[in-house]
């Protein structure tokens, strides 16, 4: 019997009932119980807090609100063009278009491209469509869009829409 008890473990630094060691000092009892306690729960529930705070980083820093692609620009097709066919020096005419835009409600109007010379309106319609998995079945037209322009001197003022396919709407109107 002898030979067993040598082999058990001996206590060591044995301390009085209510004081614990902190590095300050002593710590009551309970306050140090309960550090223990702290410790020893995120200890032997690692995996019980790691996969919340894992999951909370990946939420608020792997996904976005905005669409991973920007929307696709391209040229709308005008169909025809309405205005008034004669203006004076300092007025201003407002051109409409017409065309089709897209055939669903992810396709809309970008905006208007244009050059202006003394006698002369170059003007590109721009269209987008938004990378949507779902899109409205809608057509969506340009209907009647408005172009303003000044005109600046007297004579015939020509106005070039540019199409999709390269070719050109052309339309004019005199300036007295």
């Amino acid at each position: 019997m002898r030979a067993l008890e040598s082999f058990r473990p001996k206590r060591r630094n044995v301390r009085p009932h209510g004081v614990y060691p902190n590095e300050g000092g002593r710590l009551p009892a309970q306050r140090y119980a309960s550090l223990v306690c702290l410790i020893h729960i995120l200890k032997g529930n690692r995996m019980k807090w790691i996969y919340p705070v894992l999951l909370s980083i990946t939420l608020l820093f792997g996904c976005s609100t905005e669409p991973d692609k920007q929307p696709i620009q391209f040229i709308v097709k005008v169909d025809s063009i309405s205005h008034q066919s004669f203006g004076a020096t300092g007025d201003t005419i407002t051109i409409h278009l017409f065309g089709t835009i897209g055939p669903d409600g992810c396709h809309s109007f970008c905006r208007f491209e244009d050059i202006k010379k003394p006698l002369q309106l170059d003007l590109t319609v721009w269209g987008q469509r938004t990378q949507n998995s779902v899109c409205p079945d809608v057509m969506v037209y340009l209907n009647d869009k408005q172009y303003n322009v000044v005109l600046t001197q007297q004579g015939w003022y020509f106005i070039n829409i540019h199409q999709p396919d390269g070719s050109i709407l052309r339309d004019s109107l005199i300036v007295k």
